[in-house]
């Protein structure tokens, strides 16, 4: 029994395929991903064909069982791949794809004949992609069936369940075989879209809007805000870790921290208890929607759910998107709590989120929030203080914070790069 050991992967993208003259520029991206996410891997070649991108070692070398795992672990974090495959590639000529088929067919087939279910099933699917290849695709299936069933006893052609399904890929200048496809989480590559600035809480919501925000291809950058001393310091070492996590899925997005108590007290002390929080939330717009000017991002994103809480009824969504000119993304919006906490348990972010944690949402928090707010009535508790003073109280108190160790450095404005200092955050997880 031979064993081979794989020497390519084969990872297919989605929608990419659908974007016509501009494929080229999803592809390259697609491409940068892929090699953040396997930069363990050394001397790693990239071959991009219609649909297509082949990854193999320097001079064709196989694969480790610890560069398997890296690509495991690395490619189910690559946006913009709709799946892919550990395999074999070899030279597109028939001889080369029967001694391969050969050579790594006995042991998948040993291993279900050892197990002891009956017959081992199996099939081919073909795809002939170089039109000059002497068999068509279905010609090259019926070929393997005439070849193989004869060596084997056990072995059964089943084309709908079978057990051992062998997947082989014509091009012009290589076929690649292979026995199974793995899932990608699919969408588009991270900065195929613009990028954007998220609205982190500790919560179980923000991170799943960061993630899907991430597969429709925008770079996120996070901001936090926070109530220090009302709020303890976990309430950022915690928003920290699962900026960790998130970032694992992108180059590292960078970490901002507001400081809202300030601005929150003076609310709390001139205006209506009921409106607190929308009255908050207004202003938590104001300073995200500066500091996205300052760091170059278009749009914010924030994980309201629709009627999940008193800010997120229709009503005080729509006077709180007024705040602001800037588009506001709510990826969540149609989510249940259920879906939402899934979502985080596949993102990886649940089990951080669900420690307690005090944040700004919850000091001087009303009683009774109010749920039907109108514009004419924000207003007018607007009028009670100076809106442009609780913005500028908000933003000199801005950080920006290295995920890696919570240290934090004041953020400068004006677009000066110092204010991407530490953003070259970790991406190892807490």
């Amino acid at each position: 029994m031979s064993n081979a050991t794989h020497n390519a992967i084969l990872c297919r993208y989605g929608e990419i395929a659908l974007k016509g003259k501009n494929r080229g520029t999803f592809e390259r991206a697609l491409v940068t991903a892929l090699k953040r996410a396997l930069s363990d891997i050394e001397d790693l070649r990239y071959i991009r064909e219609r649909g297509r991108i082949l990854l193999h070692r320097k001079s064709f070398a196989a694969f480790t069982a610890a560069h398997e795992d890296l690509v495991t672990d690395g490619l189910h974090r690559v946006f913009g791949l709709q799946s892919y495959s550990m395999g074999y590639m070899v030279e597109s000529n028939l001889e080369a794809i029967e001694k391969i088929v050969g050579d790594t067919l006995p042991q998948h087939y040993g291993q279900e004949l050892q197990a002891g279910n009956g017959p081992v099933t199996y099939r081919m699917r073909a795809r002939r992609a170089y039109k000059f290849f002497p068999l068509r695709s279905q010609e090259l299936e019926i070929h393997f069936a005439d070849l193989l069933l004869p060596q084997y006893d056990n072995l059964k052609l089943d084309l709908d369940n079978a057990v051992i399904s062998i997947g082989v890929e014509v091009r012009e200048n290589w076929t690649f075989v292979h026995y199974g496809k793995m899932p990608g989480p699919g969408g588009l590559p991270v900065g195929a879209s613009a990028p954007v600035l998220v609205l982190l809480s500790g919560g179980i919501d923000s991170p799943g809007a960061a993630y899907l925000a991430m597969k429709r291809g925008s770079h996120t950058n996070f901001l936090t805000f926070h109530s220090a001393p009302y709020t303890p310091p976990e309430t950022i070492d915690k928003v920290c870790g699962i900026v960790r996590v998130i970032n694992r899925f992108q180059k590292p997005g960078l970490m901002l921290a507001c400081n809202l108590v300030a601005a929150q007290k003076i609310i709390r002390d001139r205006t209506t208890e009921k409106y607190r929080t929308v009255l908050y939330r207004r202003l938590m717009m104001r300073v995200a929607s500066r500091l996205a000017t300052e760091i170059g991002d278009r749009a914010l994103v924030t994980g309201d759910c629709l009627a999940q809480v008193a800010s997120q009824t229709v009503q005080n969504l729509e006077v709180i998107n007024n705040a602001t000119d800037r588009l506001i993304l709510r990826p969540l919006i149609s989510y249940d709590k259920t879906e939402s906490m899934a979502l985080a348990r596949r993102v990886g972010t649940l089990k951080l989120s669900e420690i307690q944690c005090a944040d700004s949402c919850t000091v001087f928090a009303p009683r009774n929030p109010a749920t039907n707010a109108t514009l004419n009535v924000i207003h007018k508790q607007e009028s009670r203080m100076d809106t442009d003073e609780l913005l500028g109280l908000a933003l000199a108190d801005v950080t920006v914070v290295n995920p890696a160790n919570g240290e934090t450095n004041p953020f400068r404005f004006n677009g000066t790069k110092e204010a991407r200092v530490t953003s070259s955050a970790s991406s190892s997880t807490p």
